[in-house]
């Protein structure tokens, strides 16, 4: 099965020349979603590769306090840990321009992402069906946010929208501490989603993902064929 929608490989030198060129992307969208509705909404990813992204993305000349932002996934940790994705967006995105911009942590503090989850939907509650602008990383596995290959959760209905579900716990992470992370359903719904990745590894996987591979069945793979919008992945070595 094909996707009706395009996608496209954008391909970079650099990951500076990558992290620019992303920042300017998602600020023209955010720009054009506070022009058409009056506020944005933007999904982004925790770990590495995002922090330069997102410290370009924090100088861009917005109307930062009516953009709303949350993350893709998260680790089940507080502030003080090194893992939280939420605090690596603190600093990298939160500052300069951007540090008006509204957080929505995922996070809650409560005992597991079991028992935080309807509180994370509720507080998430305040963002609209589609958000206006995803950015996810990618996996050399081939997951997304914290949606592993071989879950049985990652291939979410599309009726976990009109349920109000934003969340689900991950299952199947490799190590590490439990993490909760956005449906599929939700990261699909979005009015524009863009992919970073880095590494030939990664390249391989989307270039076999496309020719219809074993890579299609993968996480990254169930994104492509079911996004409603235009999905840009933007890559360098």
């Amino acid at each position: 099965m094909s996707n009706i929608v395009t996608s496209a490989l954008a391909v970079f030198p650099d990951a500076t020349t990558l992290a620019q060129s992303a920042a300017s992307l998602v600020a023209d969208a955010l720009s054009d979603a506070v022009s058409a509705r009056g506020r944005a909404s933007l999904v982004v990813p925790g770990g590495r590769t995002p922090a330069q992204f997102l410290s370009c993305l924090a100088t861009a000349v917005l109307p930062w306090d009516r953009v709303s932002v949350t993350l893709t996934d998260e680790r089940w940790v507080g502030l003080d840990d090194a893992g939280s994705n939420e605090a690596m967006v603190r600093r990298s995105l939160l500052t300069a321009s951007a540090r008006c911009a509204q957080l929505v942590p995922l996070y809650t503090g409560e005992s597991s992402p079991a028992e935080g989850i309807a509180s994370v939907d509720r507080a998430l509650g305040a963002f609209d069906d589609a958000f206006d602008m995803v950015v996810l990383g990618m996996g050399e596995d081939g997951h997304i946010a914290s949606l592993f290959p071989g879950e049985s959760t990652w291939p979410q209905p599309a009726e976990s929208i009109a349920a109000g579900q934003f969340c689900v716990p991950a299952i199947g992470v490799p190590g590490g501490p439990e993490r909760i992370s956005l449906t599929l359903a939700r990261l699909v719904n979005a009015r524009s989603v863009v992919v970073l990745a880095t590494g030939e590894t990664k390249r391989h996987l989307w270039e076999d993902m496309e020719a219809g591979g074993p890579s299609a069945s993968l996480p990254i793979g169930a994104l492509q064929v079911s996004v409603r919008c235009p999905l840009t992945v933007l890559w360098c070595p």
